[in-house]
């Protein structure tokens, strides 16, 4: 039988997926915060969640991206220029040279 190790889990790597991308514009469009309610509309684009589902399904979503914080049942977005810093302002940088 087959057998491999798992996967191990890195703190510092960040998501690109579509949802994250897409919750990080209505956070931009809605000056840098939003509920949760609010986020599960417009990204999941389910209306008439409870507060309390919804919560559960952005914390899921945004859980250990260091780009959110929940504040209060508030999203917030942390690094509102996370996609137009400068090189020497991050905490690492991969480059492949090929």
């Amino acid at each position: 039988m087959l057998q491999s190790a798992a996967m191990s889990s890195y703190s510092n790597l960040v998501s690109d997926s579509t949802l994250l991308q897409e919750t990080i514009e209505l956070l931009r469009d809605s000056g840098g915060s939003a509920n949760a309610s609010q986020i599960v509309d417009a990204v999941f684009k389910v209306s008439h969640i409870d507060d309390e589902l919804a919560g559960l399904l952005v914390g899921d979503l945004i859980r250990d991206d260091r780009r959110f914080k929940i504040i209060e049942g508030t999203v917030e977005l942390q690094l509102h220029d996370c996609d137009t810093r400068l090189l020497d302002e991050l905490d690492f940088v991969v480059v492949d040279v090929d």
